[in-house]
């Protein structure tokens, strides 16, 4: 009897192997083959790594290759040219995406602009954009909310000058997410608000230290992924999300409160709550409406924040560099009534030192380094193979952005890469921070305003050094869906 059942098994997983290699589709990209049911579950498990072994991959099978999380199909899009072949040129074929596991409760599972697809993310997207701009998103207009938050920084940051060093990520966040919180909610939340900080440190464990990212076998499986519910780091994130959509839930509802029929809306919550007053659709709910905000939120805060960071940690490394930025802005930037400086995005192209260290910083940290997962709605060709519906696709922008033949020593934190021999800006179309395509983060242009003017506003009135006779704080990064700098202490003096 024993025999029998052993031999049964034997024959049955035999099948199975069989079955699995036999069902895979033909004519697909080179790529690890992985194992029978895991795939190379196993070999992506650990997030900190996951983009450096996608790169090492990417040298052994090419820029295009694939592998497979388990039974999930993934396409790694690891060079400039395939990125824009699916993305752009095959914008509406790799515009869905895929069904991860949610970290949030189940009301707002799909809605919102992230993970949503179809005429849902078609029609809200629109929406979004159309209101955001009328409200200043990418245009001059933002400037002076972005300038009063830049004060609010400068001030808080003046009281660390000539004192011990701190950690400056909590002001910087804060700074950074009000930016977010003037056009979602028409406010800003101070400094010292508790419960506004805490949530700013339960976005930050999710974005940047939760050791979870898009190709994570925890999100893209189900089966495995039920460890979530088991595993103490699982209900953790699944606890904390909850608290997030709570908390963001309230903001909404108090925001809503004070919409005013009679008067324009002023913010994205009251656009909102008119377009449902007008029944322009099914789809403005408040799930949608709380989901939207929280999708805002997220994207506009972290990565923002870390580019932030990045700069201060390169440049604390770099002291001449740090100069002559200085040098750079104090001789460009004008005055306001109140003798406190202010720079202007519009003026950008005064100051070609400063944007290109930017530019660098943005490449360097390459802050989302598998950026965001796509999947295909139809049967497609790409790249020569033949591309089943239901794919999933994800860009590589780690080895985008640190590709030798398009940026010569890429280890090196070098912003001249950006300058031309006239020492103007020389743009390079490799540079794909925020990646490309339809599905672009929607608030691009408003980040690289944020970060010009932070950037501008920080480095003309303070000088960032290291805390003198303490090791130099490490280059390596916390990642999850965020590559972000590690946790360090800096010392700032204020500017003459």
């Amino acid at each position: 009897m024993f025999l029998t059942l052993l031999l049964a098994g034997v024959i049955l997983a035999i099948t199975f192997v069989l079955y699995w290699y036999m069902s895979v589709p033909k004519n697909l990209p080179p790529g690890p083959k992985g194992l029978p049911i895991l795939g190379s579950a196993i070999d992506t498990w650990d997030v900190p790594t996951q983009y450096m072994l996608l790169q090492k991959w990417a040298k052994k099978y090419g820029p295009f290759f694939k592998v497979y999380i388990a039974n999930k199909l993934v396409l790694i899009l690891g060079d400039y040219k395939t990125i824009q072949e699916a993305l752009v040129k095959q914008g509406d074929v790799f515009a869905g995406r895929p069904n991860i596991v949610k970290l949030v409760p189940k009301e707002y599972h799909d809605l919102g602009l992230f993970l949503s697809e179809g005429d849902l993310w078609k029609e809200q997207r629109r929406f979004a954009i159309t209101t955001l701009r009328e409200f200043g998103l990418g245009r001059t207009s933002m400037e002076p909310h972005i300038q009063e938050e830049v004060q609010h920084l400068v001030t808080e940051m003046t009281k660390h000058a000539k004192g011990p060093a701190f950690n400056l990520h909590r002001v910087i966040n804060n700074a950074v997410a009000n930016v977010i919180c003037q056009l979602v909610f028409g406010r800003r939340f101070e400094y010292d608000d508790a419960s506004f900080g805490k949530q700013l440190q339960v976005l930050t464990k999710r974005a940047s230290e939760s050791n979870i990212s898009f190709l994570s076998p925890l999100l893209l499986c189900g089966w495995i992924a039920k460890l979530l519910s088991i595993l103490p780091q699982g209900k953790r994130l699944l606890s904390e999300g909850a608290q997030f959509v709570d908390y963001m839930d309230q903001q909404v509802k108090i925001t809503a409160k004070t919409y005013d029929s009679n008067s324009p809306p002023t913010n994205y919550v009251h656009a909102f709550v008119k377009a449902a007053k007008q029944e322009q659709g099914k789809n403005f709910n408040d799930a949608q409406l709380v989901s939207t905000v929280i999708d805002l939120f997220a994207a506009g805060t972290e990565t923002a924040s870390s580019a932030i960071r990045w700069a201060v940690l390169y440049l604390a490394r770099h002291p001449d560099l740090q100069e002559r930025i200085y040098q750079e802005l104090k001789a460009g930037m004008s005055d306001d009534a109140n003798n406190n400086k202010l720079p202007s995005y519009s003026d950008r192209a005064q100051f070609p030192l400063t944007e290109a260290t930017i530019m660098e910083t943005q490449r360097i940290a390459s802050l989302s380094p598998l950026s965001v997962m796509h999947k295909t709605l139809a049967p497609t060709k790409l790249m020569g193979y033949d591309i089943p519906e239901g794919t999933l696709a994800i860009p590589l922008l780690w080895n985008v952005l640190s590709d030798p033949d398009t940026f010569p020593h890429p280890e090196k934190f070098d912003p001249h890469r950006f300058l031309d021999e006239e020492g103007k800006v020389k743009r390079n179309p490799n540079l794909i921070p925020f990646s490309s395509g339809k599905r672009v983060c929607i608030g691009e242009g408003l980040a690289n305003m944020e970060l010009f003017i932070f950037f501008a506003g920080l480095f003309s009135r303070f000088r960032f050094f290291y805390p003198p006779n303490e090791p130099i704080p490490t280059l390596a990064a916390g990642v999850g869906f965020v590559r972000a700098p590690t946790p360090y202490n800096i010392c700032v003096e204020l500017r003459d």
